[in-house]
């Protein structure tokens, strides 16, 4: 159904406002009038009067004046065009005046009114004021002069002169302001105009460049930034949208998000938060997933907000996606590290307490051994059993302090391609006959600084995990490659398996103590746990690839160094451990101290017991004889061993020191240094003691640190 259409109203004329005009202007065109009428009326009844009224006369006297006046007055209410009508008017007049031989008159008028033209298109206010004073003097003259000497009298039989002047005077005068007063608002009205668009070219470029500056701003910016309309069409993507998720701007402005962007799961909540961004919601941060065009999972923080026109009404939304996939990736690395440090801790502390325990055990199971008759050969069995075992729980130790970076090392300059090389006729027999191995091994692999056995160790484990995974047999394939230059030089070692593979979730917890995928008996869970940890240790990185099905690899890089393998050193030999001299033993453990008391007093020497820092004084201070060795743990209650046996050797100035720890030298008192060469590392055995103990006798002295 159609609405009725009703007529329009007629326009108004265009004209002129009335707040354009003076305040004086309206009473003077009213008295103008009025003595206009006045003056037309009486001239036209003296001329009658005189000679009969005429056509002719009616025509000059009355209508023509009349005419000029009415336009005039009809130009204040209609506009501007009514003032060409009095022109033309005014020009019929002069005619006619000229035709009748009065050229005076004609020239009285017509040429002030010419002057006054020329000068008001010209000149400014001031100049316009002069010349309307002057034309109107020159038109009065100019009329009286002509009605009173010239031919227009006898022509027109005009009796009344002073009248007509009078008339004449305020007739012009009449006309001249009113041009004047036309000329000033045309004048005024030109230089609002240029103005006006002077102003609009000034904001006209000034919004241009704002828009270059707002566009070269989101086109610079590292973020994802995006606008929609409500319907949904993309408005802006810029550059950064393009690099992040793959769509051009050209393709996507115009038109909807592409569908593949925004995962299945999460379409109908990112279609809720649109709608409640476009009711008036702001997001702050909201963390979301988001796919590329290559598929690739990005995580966003979306910072949005609905765009308002100036009539406050919602025309779309406006936002920000922050890429945070790099940033979530670390703090997982983080949060991983943080963990794997805080189990290292766990693992080390356990460790070392267990340390202390095989030590009584291993070293008593010892004493009890040399103790036995060559008739005893069922107990002489059964207490090798329990060094076995001790022998066993010190390779788990070892395990767990290497995984804590606190394992007592020997680390030196080698060539792990070398090390790898020569451990290869024992790694195929442990790996078994249906696995295939594979060595590719540079023969300009450079030098490293790690601990051979712990070298070992790491190939070792990698290979029984490759094996595990390959239960019907494969391939095992170990490289060893330079990597970098300079100060980020490497060797890169790789060890890479045809196996079963794992997922995202199990490749998380791999390097975690404990940690198996295996059958319950056939795995502890320290494997990769103690790689992780002797490759940290050694400062280096250890990386993991592996998707099911499609095998696994581990690729190990190690700081490069460029010096030599310093030639090796031979070991004391076991018949001079020995001696006679004062032992001052410094241990909190009761069983470790019993056992290292029975085994330096049956290796001959003279032994002084002390649990604490206390009776370690009071030993030191006690004493008679001279002291030859102070042996202290470095882990004691109240003063650490290392600050200990420094006090102690101000007391003691002849005495030589020998500390022992469970944990690696520069790893059991923080930041204090320990001399490599002046530890002996838990646990250790009868030979170990009696062989560390001489070697530190016989040493020249040496400050502790």
């Amino acid at each position: 159904m159609t609405e009725p259409v009703t007529a329009a109203p007629p326009a108004r004329r265009e004209s002129i406002a009335d707040d354009v005009w003076p305040r004086w202007y309206r009473p003077l065109v009213l008295v103008g009038l009025g003595v206009s009428l006045v003056v037309s009326l009486a001239a036209f009844a003296s001329s009658a009067a005189r000679a009969g009224a005429s056509a002719d006369t009616a025509l000059v006297y009355l209508l023509l004046p009349l005419g000029i006046v009415g336009s005039i007055a009809a130009s204040r209410r209609y506009g501007a065009a009514w003032i060409y009508v009095a022109a033309a008017l005014l020009d019929v007049t002069a005619v006619l005046v000229a035709s009748r031989a009065a050229i005076g008159l004609a020239f009285a008028v017509i040429l002030p009114f010419a002057g006054l033209v020329l000068v008001l298109t010209q000149g400014g206010s001031r100049a316009r004021r002069l010349a309307f004073v002057a034309a109107w003097a020159a038109s009065t003259a100019g009329m009286a002069i002509a009605l009173t000497v010239g031919p227009v009298s006898d022509v027109v039989g005009l009796h009344s002169v002073a009248l007509a002047v009078a008339g004449g005077a305020v007739f012009v005068a009449f006309v001249h302001l009113h041009l004047v007063l036309l000329t000033e608002l045309r004048s005024r009205a030109v230089v609002a105009a240029e103005a006006e668009l002077a102003s609009r070219r000034e904001a006209e470029a000034e919004l241009d460049r704002t828009s270059r500056l707002l566009s070269a701003i989101v086109d610079a910016s590292p973020v994802p930034t995006q606008a929609f309309t409500t319907d949904g069409r993309v408005v802006l993507w810029n550059p950064a949208s393009e690099r992040v998720f793959g769509w051009a701007s050209g393709e996507i402005v115009g038109s909807r998000l592409p569908a593949d962007m925004t995962p299945i799961d999460d379409r109908d909540a990112s279609a809720e938060r649109i709608r409640r961004t476009i009711a008036g919601s702001v997001a702050h941060g909201e963390r979301v997933r988001r796919l590329s065009r290559d598929g690739r999972e990005v995580w966003v923080d979306i910072y949005a907000a609905p765009m308002v026109d100036a009539d406050g009404r919602t025309i779309g939304v406006a936002g920000q996606l922050v890429d945070v996939t790099e940033r979530i990736a670390l703090e997982g690395q983080l949060r991983q590290a943080a963990k794997m440090e805080a189990v290292g801790q766990l693992s080390g502390g356990i460790a070392h307490d267990f340390n202390n325990m095989l030590t009584a055990i291993r070293g008593n199971a010892q004493l009890i051994r040399a103790g036995l008759e060559p008739g005893e050969p069922e107990l002489r069995a059964e207490v090798d059993e329990i060094l076995a075992a001790s022998d066993r729980a010190g390779d788990l130790t070892r395990q767990l302090l290497a995984f804590a970076r606190k394992a007592a090392v020997e680390p030196q300059v080698l060539d792990p391609a070398a090390v790898i090389r020569g451990f290869m006729p024992m790694l195929g027999r442990l790996i078994g006959v249906h696995v295939r191995l594979d060595v590719d091994l540079a023969d300009d692999t450079g030098w490293v600084l790690a601990d051979r056995g712990q070298l070992e160790q790491v190939v070792l484990n990698l290979a029984l995990n490759a094996r595990d995974a390959m239960p019907d047999g494969g391939t095992l394939r170990i490289e060893s490659a330079n990597g970098g230059s300079g100060p980020s030089s490497a060797v890169v070692i790789t060890v890479s398996d045809t196996g079963c593979g794992m997922d995202q979730a199990t490749r998380a917890r791999i390097f975690e103590p404990f940690f198996t995928t295996k059958e319950p008996g056939k795995g502890t869970g320290m494997g990769l746990a103690t790689v992780y940890g002797i490759v940290t240790m050694f400062e280096g990185t250890i990386r993991v690839d592996s998707e099911p099905e499609l095998g696994t690899t581990f690729t190990i890089r190690l700081p490069r160094v460029s010096e030599a393998p310093p030639a090796a050193g031979g070991e004391g030999d076991a018949d001079q451990a020995r001696g006679t001299e004062t032992v001052l033993l410094v241990e909190d453990e009761p069983a470790v101290r019993t056992f290292a008391r029975r085994t330096l007093e049956r290796l001959g020497y003279t032994v002084l017991e002390a649990a604490d820092d206390a009776q370690a004084f009071a030993h030191a201070r006690g004493h008679d004889g001279s002291i030859g060795l102070i042996l202290s743990d470095v882990v004691l209650p109240g003063t650490p061993g290392p600050a200990l046996v420094r006090q102690l050797v101000e007391l003691r100035p002849e005495a030589r020191t020998l500390l022992c720890s469970g944990f690696a030298p520069e790893a059991s008192v923080g930041t204090e240094r320990i001399d490599p060469a002046r530890f002996l590392a838990k646990p250790y055995s009868q030979e170990a003691l009696a062989r560390a103990v001489r070697i530190a006798l016989d040493a020249p002295a040496a400050p502790v640190a």
